[in-house]
């Protein structure tokens, strides 16, 4: 696909009941914290990876279940549901944009040093400086 010039989706950061159970439980996530800090380095490590090849991404995917019967049509059986409650959309939202800041900053800066290199080689090129 990429080598045919396609633009890639990436489908999907944090799905319903895909995640390893080792993220919720144990020494790796047995705790609230745990977990959230899991779906955080997940999504930053998945976004740092491909980030110069996929363009786009759901973030979040089938989060609602309105036969599962809570009243606001949340999935009740998310592992992610269960292990941070109903805001685990919003952390998810949350780190998914902060981690492409960070790469877009990366890119700035490089960007603003190749800029100056450019400039100085053309000024010693112009005024055989």
């Amino acid at each position: 696909t990429l080598e045919r010039g396609m633009k890639v989706h990436g489908h999907v950061l944090v799905w319903h009941g895909q995640s390893p159970a080792r993220i919720f439980s144990g020494s790796t996530g047995g705790s609230r914290e745990l977990a959230r800090d899991n779906m955080e380095r997940y999504i930053e490590a998945v976004l740092t990876h491909f980030r110069d090849r996929i363009v786009s991404w759901d973030v979040v995917n089938e989060a609602i279940e309105p036969n599962e019967g809570r009243a606001d049509g949340m999935r009740a059986d998310s592992m992610w549901m269960q292990a941070l409650g109903e805001h685990y959309i919003d952390i998810a939202f949350h780190t998914a944009p902060m981690s492409l800041l960070a790469w877009l900053r990366v890119l700035a800066v490089a960007a603003a040093v190749f800029f100056v290199v450019e400039i100085e080689t053309w000024l010693v090129n112009r005024y055989r400086l």
